[in-house]
């Protein structure tokens, strides 16, 4: 009884609250006077609500002890938050006949305050404001934590284009040495050739197995230049900034000339033109073999020393081409990048740290300083977990010791050693990714803990309306048979309060929504929770009208049976959730800190009876259209069908997207 009485309080808090909101949207009234008298109305039904509370306070003391405090919870806040004394202040400001603006900005947040006692009277869990902190905190963390592991990517894949670099180049001083004693081999033997010309019987033979053995290695020496333009192209293409999206060839300015060569196709550079040498030398050491053997030598010579020349040029550009490597040269760059990166990380893990007991009494101090505020904090920090105040974030530990490996490997890049500061980055981005993982597994934690206490308090509030609802509809239906033309005053009385109560209904429904919009994850249950609060308000005006009629009784039986349903995958949901709680599994498809609320099937579910409804509801229009019942009815009943069923597309495009999205890599 006291729980459910509790409830009640704070459905009427809700209304205070609600009344409080739509006295600030009247600002725009002109008779200021009449938001004056509002305003007094609300600071009188506050406080008979309280009066009332601190009854069943004490009725509930010795039989309900859990109740009672909650009780005196929710009036020992309001005290602290002096509401009644600034609704007074309120009610002066608007009889001074002065601007708004003062006690608009006073009403917004008196507004923020009463929800705020709301949630102690409708089972918010008093540790839910500090989840919530916390899920901020460590998802900022984490943002921070992916922003550093990007970049010490980056910077790892920096230095391994370094390392490529210092190996590339050291291979093109390797083939431009072997070239250089090849051309020394063929100057050595043409001048032997040279030398045997003044025999009267040269023999060419042993001259020319020598040339054919030096176009061997020529050839072999072209196929490596090869190669390295090969291996120099795939390391400027990947060093070559990305082409924005968008570009092609057939936008303006992006002929396929313009256009850069795909992987395997770079265009011809420095040691192609060297690889060509080569070949060009090698094909005349060839030709000079061939005279030779003819028994030619003469002939033979201008071959030889063309070769020469050829492999000349050939080293000429393969040594200018290590030269602009010079892979050393952006080191000292590279090492203070890294330092910089370093220097994230340790802000990263000093955010990570665990707040001083100073910096948590600083939070949440009220602007007023008031004695009392701080008391009530310090009893919020008394009460909030201990983990929550103490304890590092998770991966703080891996956070710092992947700086440290930050700093050696900015040591070793300062000491030319780039192979060595890839096996200490390497050993970063290790910790880095425990780091991400322990973050991504208590934020995944956190989430489910949040998610269960959002639908524990959505199926405690979706079972008040179902009852109120049930019990409204019950309560019509001997009004709607006796017809409106038949009311005498009792009657009219009882739709006013009927009215007064489907608009409480109304209003729950209105706080669910606002409760699944801060989750920010469910697609259809908060639409189809939005449209039953603008249906039950619909509903209270018609009853609030002496309305009884057939719609008014379609419309409450709809939204008892939209009730019945949601509450119904309300508890199918919790008894899954506990289900894989007690058998230790990940809850299924919620793993994830972004797991949804409400899996995709339950709403897929949902979907298909609310379009089962408006199936229903548009055959009811058109077989009261045949009846030539009330035109007006029938017309307002296709107008809600047809704004239901357009709801029903954006619910079922907003699944599909998030579909899309989960399916993304």
């Amino acid at each position: 009884m006291g729980r459910r009485r509790l409830r009640q309080f704070g459905v009427m808090m809700l209304l205070i609250a609600a009344a409080a909101g739509r006295v600030r949207a009247d600002e725009g009234a002109p008779p200021v006077d009449a938001l004056s008298t509002k305003q007094q109305m609300i600071r009188d039904r506050l406080a008979r609500l309280e009066d009332r509370m601190f009854r069943l306070r004490e009725k509930l003391s010795t039989t309900e002890p859990e109740n009672a405090q909650r009780l005196e919870a929710a009036l020992e806040q309001a005290g602290a938050l002096d509401v009644k004394a600034r609704i007074d202040r309120l009610v002066e400001a608007l009889r001074d006949h002065g601007t708004l603006d003062k006690p608009i900005a006073e009403q917004e947040q008196l507004l923020a305050d009463l929800e705020a006692v709301m949630g102690v009277l409708l089972d918010r869990n008093p540790d839910d404001a500090h989840r919530r902190e916390e899920l901020k905190r460590l998802a900022e963390i984490k943002e921070n934590l992916d922003r550093v592991i990007d970049e010490q990517i980056e910077q790892r894949r920096a230095a391994a284009r370094t390392l490529q670099a210092k190996r590339l180049a050291k291979r093109i001083g390797d083939a431009a040495r072997a070239l250089e004693k090849l051309k020394n081999d063929q100057a050595d033997l043409a001048d032997d050739a040279s030398k045997e010309k003044n025999n009267e019987q040269p023999d060419g033979q042993p001259q020319a197995a020598e040339q054919e053995k030096l176009a061997e290695r020529a050839e072999r020496l072209q196929r490596e230049v090869e190669q390295l333009s090969r291996r120099l192209g795939d390391l400027k293409a990947a060093d070559a900034p990305e082409k924005p999206a968008g570009d092609s060839p057939d936008e303006p300015g992006n002929t396929p000339q313009d256009s850069q060569p795909a992987p395997g196709e770079q265009t011809p550079g420095p040691l192609d033109d060297a690889a060509q040498d080569v070949e060009g030398a090698k094909d005349g050491m060839q030709r000079a073999a061939d005279q030779q053997k003819a028994g030619k030598p003469d002939a033979a010579e201008p071959e030889q020393r063309d070769a020469i020349e050829k492999i000349e040029r050939a080293i000429h550009r393969l040594q200018e081409e290590q030269q602009k490597l010079d892979p050393d040269a952006d080191s000292d760059q590279a090492a203070e990048d890294q330092r910089r990166i370093a220097g994230e990380a340790q802000r990263l893990s000093e955010q990570m740290q665990p707040k001083s007991a100073d910096e948590q009494g600083q939070q949440g101090q009220p602007q007023d300083g008031s004695q009392q505020g701080q008391q009530g904090e310090q009893g919020d920090q008394q009460k909030q977990p201990r983990q929550l105040q103490q304890k590092p974030s998770p991966g703080q530990e891996n956070v710092q010791r992947a700086r440290e490996h930050m700093d050696d490997a900015a040591e070793k890049l300062d000491d030319k050693d780039t192979e060595q500061a890839i096996l200490e980055q390497d050993k970063a981005l290790d910790e880095l990714d425990r780091a991400k993982r322990e973050l991504e597994e208590t934020l995944k934690q956190l989430r489910k803990e949040e998610q269960e206490e959002v639908l524990a308090s959505l199926e405690a509030r979706l079972r008040d309306m179902l009852e109120k609802q049930t019990a409204i509809n019950t309560e019509t239906q001997p009004l709607t048979e006796l017809g409106a033309d038949n009311f005498t005053r009792a009657e009219t009385l009882k739709c006013a309060d009927l009215a007064d109560r489907q608009r409480a209904v109304s209003e729950a429904a209105g706080t669910g929504v606002r409760l699944l919009q801060e989750d920010g994850t469910t697609v259809v249950f908060p639409n189809i929770l939005q449209q039953l609060a603008d249906d039950t308000q619909t509903i209270a005006d018609r009853l609030a009208a002496a309305q009884v009629g057939p719609l008014t009784t379609a419309m409450q039986a709809d939204a008892q049976a939209v009730l019945t349903e949601l509450l119904e995958s309300l508890k199918k949901l919790r008894e899954k959730m506990q289900q894989d709680k007690q058998a230790g599994g990940g809850g299924g498809g919620g793993a994830g800190a972004s797991a949804p609320l409400v899996p995709t099937s339950a709403e897929l579910k949902l979907l298909k009876s609310s379009q089962v409804r408006i199936n229903r509801a548009t055959a009811a229009a058109e077989e009261a259209a045949r009846k030539d019942d009330n035109a007006a009815d029938v017309a307002a009943m296709l107008k809600r069908a047809a704004a239901q069923q357009q709801d029903l597309v954006e619910m079922a495009r907003g699944i599909q997207e998030r579909a899309e999205k989960e399916m993304q890599p």
